[in-house]
């Protein structure tokens, strides 16, 4: 079963640019399971999957949440762009899922 499901994973301003754009061939598309986080790059047919125990660390912009990982790849998230579930329901899922990430969250004000 599929819990989170972004629209979009957003590397920088000209990736955002280019998917807002309608390309999809730059985008990856991420799924958040029980198991595993499983991606595909565009329209490709392979998709990787990273055990949670992969996630060294869980930080966040105003827009965006970033995973690191324990080999120091970023994965950056926009946080309106899940089809399915929200920022906050990623948030408690990955506290359970990868208990050993160090989460850091912005204080609201």
């Amino acid at each position: 079963q599929f819990v989170l499901y972004p629209r979009r994973a957003v590397k920088n301003q000209l990736l955002r640019q280019a998917v807002d754009e309608g390309s999809t061939a730059l985008t990856n598309r991420l799924w958040f399971t029980e198991r595993n986080v499983a991606n595909r790059r565009g329209e490709g047919e392979e998709i990787r999957h990273m055990a949670y125990d992969q996630i060294k660390r869980v930080s966040e912009t105003p827009e965006l949440i970033l995973l690191t990982t324990r080999r120091n790849r970023l994965i950056s998230l926009d946080k309106q762009g899940f089809e399915n579930g929200t920022a906050e329901d990623l948030y408690e899922m990955l506290a359970r899922k990868a208990p050993k990430a160090k989460i850091e969250r912005r204080k609201t004000l």
